[in-house]
């Protein structure tokens, strides 16, 4: 009686066409991943500090304006404490060419940028090569500027700006300003409610008809001031890396 032995040998189905494929869409899923933790990365950058559980809407630079440095629509666009709009790496290129230990000057206006807060930037701005570096840079801008002595008069003239993004992101249901923050928000408008209100005056309107609302008018100043101060140090916080 003879015995015999089957032997099965196991082949692999996949031909050299599909391996192939298998292997491409294999190094393409790696190569998006590793575009999605980039982006990941620079949209931390720009919403530091912004307590958000979905993606939130930034500003924008109005839809027909161009950047005045390059004439072209912008790319990475920031805006500055004196309201004007600039690509990233344009007014980057400003501030090398001014003095390296002062900020520099918008070149529409001419006053000082002591900050540069980024705008809502398209996903295909961020896979730009230049798109890190440019927000580092601005980073240490903010960063060695940001925190600086200012005067009454920069104060003020930058008070538009910080009460008009301050109320906008206050009114913005997507974003949650910091409880502190908050908290001293209410309590500083709520003390300005009071005196306004309130019969008692340092200057009395009976007595000094419509100059008696100068001291009225000056509380509301101050406590602005206040809020608009608070509210650079959270710009700074977020975009400045401190």
């Amino acid at each position: 009686m003879v015995k015999t032995t089957s032997v099965f040998v196991l082949t692999d189905p996949t031909g050299p066409q599909e391996k192939a494929q298998t292997q491409s869409h294999r190094v393409t899923e790696r190569k998006r991943e590793r575009e999605r933790e980039k982006e990941r990365g620079l949209k931390n950058l720009i919403y530091r500090g912004v307590e958000t559980e979905t993606e939130i809407e930034m500003e924008r630079p109005p839809d027909n304006d161009c950047c005045s440095v390059c004439h072209e629509d912008f790319t990475l666009p920031f805006q500055a404490n004196c309201s004007h709009w600039f690509c990233g790496e344009c007014i980057m290129r400003v501030w090398d060419h001014s003095a390296a230990l002062q900020p520099c000057k918008c070149p529409i206006c001419r006053r000082l940028i002591t900050l540069l807060v980024p705008g809502d930037m398209p996903p295909q701005h961020l896979h730009l090569p230049q798109a890190t570096q440019v927000l580092r840079n601005v980073e240490a801008y903010n960063t060695r500027f940001g925190g600086g002595p200012r005067s009454l008069i920069q104060r003020l003239q930058d008070l538009p700006f910080f009460t008009r993004r301050l109320f906008r992101e206050f009114m913005d249901p997507q974003r949650t300003l910091p409880l502190i923050f908050r908290a001293r928000m209410f309590f500083a408008m709520a003390m300005s409610a009071i005196y306004v209100l309130s019969p008692v005056d340092i200057i009395p309107e009976g007595i000094f008809g419509l100059a008696g609302f100068l001291d009225d008018a000056l509380i509301l100043v101050v406590v602005f001031l206040h809020l608009a101060a608070l509210y650079r140090s959270l710009l700074l916080y977020r975009h400045g890396g401190t």
